[in-house]
This record gives C-alpha cells, structure tokens and sequence, in this order.
C-alpha cells in the first residue's frame, strides 16, 4: 500500500511539476503527507508562506513560489510578488559593447571600453540602485587585456625592426 501510495505522488510530481518547482516546498516521496483544506487528497506541495500541506487544486503559483489560496486571498502575495529590476547601467552596457567591438577593431575600441568601464564600475558602487557591474568588469577587463596585448605587439615588432636594422648595420649585404 505504502509503495502504492508513493508511485501515485512521483505521478502527482510528473502532473503538477511546474508547480513544485521550488526545492524548498517539495514534498519528499518517502513522506506522503494530506491535504491541510482536503484531508482526503495527498499534498503535492507546502506553502512557502504557512508551510501548510497543500493538494493541487490548492496550490498557486506566484512568481516561482507555491503558495495557498487561503494566504493567497489574505493578501500575502505581496510578499512573493516579482520585485522590480534596478535598471542597467549605461556606461557598463557601452563599455562591454565597445570591449567586444576592440576584440575586431583593435586599440581605439579597446581604449575607451577600459576607461567607460572604470567609470561605470565607480558609478555602480556608488549606487546601489543600478545593475551591470558584471558587465563593466568584463568590458574594462576587455579593454585592458586588448589594450595590453596591442602594447605587447607593437613593442615586439619595434624590438624585431631594430634587431634587424642593427644586423643590417653590422654586416651590410654585399652585392
């Protein structure tokens, strides 16, 4: 009977499995719990806000999270509601964008992603109302490592054309 009972909640699971999305309102197939408003129903979830044991036909889904009908009419969604995204800063899109743009276009892109980077990152951790500070780390960090390795280029072709200048001067070819 048991394992009957536990074969019918993993087929609850399969039924209802974006509604017990959430780890932290699972209920196990080792425990078979009922209903808190349907005694004689089997629970698929708890309430994230009473942690009550509901069936399906109570459980509601509000932004990600289950929850009952009974918290959900008492006004406790607010709790659970989407909260709202902080907007992006600017500079940190502009900065990754132009980071990408130096990985094609070379120097002056790369130039200007570290230095819009820099000011998006300072702008960011001054204030905490905006989002993006992932996107000027890597768009500075775009900057930096392309603007380095342009250096890098450009010093080993100067340090090739003066070795070869310097063999050329020591032994002239001979016609």
């Amino acid at each position: 009977m048991k394992k009957a009972a536990t074969h019918a909640v993993i087929e609850l699971y399969w039924l209802v499995g974006p509604l017990v999305s959430n780890q932290s309102n699972r209920i196990s197939t080792e425990e078979v719990m009922q209903c808190y408003y349907h005694p004689s129903i089997e629970a698929v979830a708890t309430c994230t806000n009473c942690g009550k044991a509901i069936c399906q036909t109570c459980s509601v889904d509000v932004a990600g999270r289950i929850t009952c009908q009974k918290c959900l009419s008492l006004g406790s969604q607010t709790r659970f509601q989407a909260q709202s995204t902080k907007p992006t800063n600017t500079l940190a899109i502009v900065s990754l964008v132009l980071g990408i743009l130096g990985l094609c276009g070379g120097l002056p892109f790369a130039i200007v992603a570290w230095i819009t980077g820099h000011m998006a990152r300072k702008q960011l951790l001054e204030n905490p109302n905006q989002e993006g500070l992932q996107l000027a780390n890597v768009g500075r960090g775009l900057g930096i490592a392309i603007t380095v390795l342009n250096c890098v280029t450009v010093a080993c072709v100067i340090v090739i054309f003066l070795l070869y200048m310097l063999g050329y001067l020591l032994e002239p070819p001979s016609y």
